[in-house]
């Protein structure tokens, strides 16, 4: 995905429901710590909202990872296969979830900016 425009975003979830839920994105938000085009790490955990760090990324081709072990959930990055590169780790955990993928335009100044996310392929395993 190549965002240009707020958030803009191709997603990985974990998703229990609209409450409970992480994101692993690649996206683009101008008001967040990366300041524009990035890897974005986000939550909401009973209903409560929050984000982890984020990391300042133009690259349009990217891997991205969660591992949810040990009561934890943690986001990795890769420009290159093989190379992760841990963003953040949250707090809290997820036992009942589905696996999804996204592409949105979560357009709020209404610049209708279209955004194309290509996926290659998705690895689910158990440790």
């Amino acid at each position: 995905a190549d965002p240009t425009e707020d958030f803009q975003q191709a997603t990985n979830y974990l998703f229990q429901d609209g409450e409970n839920y992480i994101a692993l994105n690649r996206g683009y938000c101008s008001s967040c710590d990366a300041g524009g085009s990035g890897i974005y790490l986000e939550y909401k955990f009973v209903g409560s909202w929050g984000a982890e760090e984020t990391k300042k990324a133009n690259d349009t081709d990217v891997f991205l990872r969660l591992v949810n072990e040990e009561k934890a959930i943690t986001g990795y990055y890769a420009f290159e296969a093989g190379e992760w590169q841990r963003i953040e780790e949250t707090g809290n955990y997820l036992e009942n979830f589905k696996v999804c993928l996204g592409v949105s335009n979560v357009d709020s100044a209404e610049i209708n900016a279209d955004l194309i996310g290509k996926f290659n392929y998705i690895e689910i395993s158990r440790p």
